[in-house]
């Protein structure tokens, strides 16, 4: 009798304690869910996420609020990046109604750390390109300490900048971009016209998506407002993870310096093989044939390649300058580009540019005259050290312009440019510029032809600003507002610089 009471006895205790530790584990993750969202509601909750991010960016952040729970994943609502005091627009950098990040148990399990569904909702952003050199200038700062730190004060590399792309000059060899050496492990890499991956592994049976709605995208410049490009009603659904799969990006307008426009674009993606993928798209965009190329991977650092051809094709600007007459007309273009790197470290970004054109000319607002070009060629570079330009050239039967220089995401440039002309077109170039402000000049100097002049001028940045040796005796005046001033659109003082 005593061995069956035991046993009762032992079949509930182990029965109260089994139902003991169902309630705990059913608990725990409410309790958790509890105080999550108690925490998150809280100043101090929102404040820990907001100092996060301005230790990232460099600029303020607020969030009005965070919710979280085991079915629904994490809702951010109402996130706002500050612009800095000193922004001329006075508005936020970026606006984002709701984000949704809906992390995946089993993948967190597996320690894979991957999301079931990204969603953001009503995105508003506007950033000047000053603020993004900022940004990338900061990220470059914290890396090369992180790297200092680590090495004992070396300038090792991180292991993705030892293996940054390096594309090779276009201008050796314009019809073909040789292979790129030295590819990121794991990143797009350049084979002739195609960006194709360096190695694939085996389909994820795992499967989530991106989806953005009703996004607005602004990007512009401080010092030169004509100079922007809008995106609007900017919508994406895009796979990521498992088997291959299509998706899509959507832009409802681009609109360049505020007047031209170029409405409905849709870029079909494919996920396939760990790439997202925009394969020999082709349009026209802005009266111009475009073929663009792309591969983007999930991987550390985030690396991504981008191709953007354009094709030996006459130009018609017709569409571009709708509601006034064109000042440039081309006869032909032909352009091929290409841009490589992490985009969680901007310094690992190289590329190369490539134009060559023919039949340039442009029309004086002022007088109705024309600078006509017959030929002429464009080679850029993308650097860890900033934008190199290699030689830029225009050559015409009166005028020649030949231009080198740089500039870096920190704030410094400087250019050379040689301006070679007949006496006549010198002569009237020196007249328009004295014409412009008693304190300008622009005299030209005899080559040893008799028949050609020239005059070397050079633009920096200084003083915060960028400036060309244009004032009396070759002083330094603002760049930007002499350039209106010529071109009939401004007549400003012109101050010299230090």
């Amino acid at each position: 009798m005593e061995t069956i009471r035991d046993r009762f006895l032992l079949k509930k205790i182990l029965g109260v304690r089994l139902r003991n530790c169902l309630l705990v584990f059913l608990a725990v993750p409410l309790v958790l869910w509890g105080l999550l969202n108690l925490v998150f509601s809280t100043a101090w909750g929102t404040g820990f996420l907001e100092r996060r991010i301005e230790g990232r960016l460099g600029f303020s952040c607020e969030i009005e609020s965070v919710r979280w729970s085991p079915w629904a994943g994490v809702r951010v609502l109402d996130l706002r990046i500050l612009a800095s005091g000193d922004s001329p627009e006075g508005r936020d950098i970026l606006e984002v109604g709701e984000i949704v990040v809906d992390l995946s148990w089993w993948s967190l399990i597996n320690g894979k750390k991957r999301l079931e569904r990204l969603e953001v909702n009503d995105l508003s952003g506007a950033i000047s390109l000053e603020q993004l050199g900022q940004i990338f200038s900061r990220y470059q700062k914290s890396r090369a300490a992180i790297a200092a730190t680590q090495d004992g004060g070396g300038s090792a590399l991180s292991k993705n900048e030892t293996k940054a792309p390096g594309p090779s000059d276009s201008n050796e060899n314009p019809e073909r971009l040789e292979k790129a050496k030295g590819t990121p492990e794991g990143s797009p890499e350049e084979d002739g016209d195609r960006v194709i991956e360096t190695e694939s592994e085996p389909v994820d049976d795992f499967e989530g998506v991106v989806v953005m709605k009703n996004a607005r995208f602004r990007i512009y410049s401080e010092r030169l407002p004509s100079l922007t490009v809008q995106l609007s009603d900017v919508n994406c659904e895009v796979p990521v993870w498992g088997k291959e799969r299509s998706g899509e990006l959507s832009v409802g307008m681009i609109e360049l310096g505020g007047g031209y426009r170029e409405g409905s674009l849709t870029l079909p993606l494919r996920w396939s093989d760990s790439y997202l993928r925009l394969d020999d798209f082709k349009k026209k965009l802005f009266g111009l044939d475009v073929e663009i190329t792309a591969a983007f991977r999930l991987v550390e650092g985030l690396p991504v390649g981008l191709q953007v051809n354009f094709p030996d094709q006459e130009i018609d600007l017709t569409p571009i300058y709708v509601e006034k007459v064109s000042p440039i007309e081309i006869g032909h273009i032909r352009s091929i580009n290409a841009l490589q790197g992490y985009l969680l470290n901007p310094g690992s970004f190289r590329g190369t540019s490539f134009t060559s054109f023919s039949d340039l000319v442009f029309y004086d607002p002022r007088d109705g005259g024309d600078t006509r070009f017959d030929r002429g060629s464009a080679s850029f570079k993308v650097t860890s050290a900033g934008l190199v330009a290699d030689d830029v050239r225009a050559i015409g039967e009166d005028d020649a312009i030949l231009l080198n220089g740089f500039a870096t995401a920190g704030g410094e440039a400087a250019a050379t440019v040689r301006i070679v002309s007949s006496p006549e077109r010198a002569e009237s170039h020196e007249m328009r510029i004295r014409k412009v402000s008693a304190a300008l000049t622009f005299n030209f100097e005899p080559l040893i032809t008799p028949d050609r002049r020239f005059r070397d001028l050079r633009i920096e940045a200084r003083s915060g600003t960028l400036a060309i040796d244009l004032g009396m005796d070759e002083q330094w005046v603002p760049f930007f507002p002499v350039v209106r001033s010529v071109l009939g659109k401004s007549t400003p003082q012109t101050p010299l610089l230090p």
